[in-house]
């Protein structure tokens, strides 16, 4: 199984997903770019072990929020080989007209708490906390 320590992410994405509601959506993309290579079958066990992810509790939510990755062309799907493709983040981005210059890393510990790490990071940009 691929597996990646963290991800940088364009800070101005993570203000997207915060200020239109996508934080699980978010959740469920970042932790596909951690697990797999970009490639992942439809029955691939990384599925699975989403099920332990906050936010990402059932194979209802799952499709769910995967159908909006797919609607948000975030990821793409093949029906022939039953295999979704993961958008890179910088072509994401661009789609969006969004600002790629600040990147904050995310690590796969982060994804139970996205949502204070957006709240967080969007006051720290701010100017309203200090940094460490």
């Amino acid at each position: 199984m691929h597996s990646v320590r963290s991800q940088a992410v364009p800070v101005s994405l993570t203000e997207y997903v915060f200020q239109r509601k996508l934080i699980n959506t978010f959740r469920l993309y970042i932790y596909l770019k951690f697990k797999t290579s970009g490639i992942v079958s439809s029955k691939s066990s990384v599925f699975k072990d989403l099920l332990e992810i906050r936010g990402l509790t059932s194979s209802k939510t799952i499709k769910k929020h995967l159908s909006k990755l797919i609607e948000m062309n975030w990821v793409g799907y093949n029906s022939h080989s039953s295999n979704y493709f993961l958008r890179n983040i910088q072509y994401i981005c661009n789609n969006l007209n969004l600002d790629t210059k600040k990147v904050v890393k995310i690590t796969i510990s982060d994804l139970g708490n996205l949502t204070v790490f957006s709240f967080t990071l969007r006051k720290y940009i701010r100017g309203t906390i200090l940094p460490r």
